[in-house]
């Protein structure tokens, strides 16, 4: 342009004795930078101006020190973090006994991760949501957007419950299958309780010591 200091035509190649860069387009596409080094060094940072940053015809790769610590497959779009194979879109991977593979928080209140089943801004599929409150945190599985059972902070499971009360707290029928099923009560210090069938008897058994039969109800 007008204002330039120095304008060439023509590739430019700079020399420094140690090698050389190879400055200027190839074809009508591409605008190239060329080099016999390893590697191009920066001392600042980049920025880019459209934001793209890709790779030409193979997998893109973030490094340290050397090394590969997050991939982008070329063919499937894959991303791998501790993986140079990842075989689903978000692969991560630790390589250190004992340490957490990932942490997600946040500054909110209902801050936590949801893993869902459905199309993208849909809401009627499975989901699971790992979530934190002001009460502690919670697990909910969710379908059609309808929570159907949360594992809370105390520990406690609720079927059909959102605030469940006991171990497991459960709002509507539980079923029971099997040959001499039945629900067991346990206490450590003490004995047991069984509360089913007998067999393939019509009756319903009341039991301590698992099998010492103390009440029936027949049919």
């Amino acid at each position: 342009g007008k204002n330039s200091n120095l304008v060439v035509n023509g590739n430019t190649r700079i020399n420094t004795g140690h090698g050389f860069v190879d400055i200027g387009p190839q074809n009508g596409a591409w605008s190239h930078f060329y080099t016999d080094r390893k590697r191009y060094y920066f001392n600042k940072g980049i920025t880019v101006d459209e934001g793209l940053i890709g790779s030409y015809d193979e997998h893109l790769q973030l490094q340290t020190a050397g090394k590969t610590r997050m991939i982008l497959m070329k063919d499937t779009g894959n991303v791998g973090i501790g993986t140079n194979n990842p075989d689903m879109k978000f692969h991560v991977s630790a390589d250190v006994v004992n340490t957490d593979v990932a942490r997600f928080t946040g500054a909110n209140l209902d801050r936590g991760l949801v893993i869902s089943t459905a199309a993208s801004g849909a809401t009627n599929d499975a989901h699971i949501i790992y979530n934190a409150d002001v009460a502690g945190g919670f697990h909910s599985w969710r379908n059609n957007n309808t929570e159907v059972m949360r594992l809370d902070s105390t520990g406690n499971i609720g079927i059909g419950v959102t605030a469940p009360l006991a171990t497991l707290d459960i709002d509507g029928n539980l079923y029971i299958r099997g040959t001499d099923a039945g629900l067991v009560i346990n206490n450590p210090s003490t004995n047991q309780m069984r509360v089913g069938t007998n067999g393939a008897s019509d009756y319903l058994v009341f039991a301590t010591d698992v099998d010492v039969e103390r009440m029936r109800i027949d049919s």
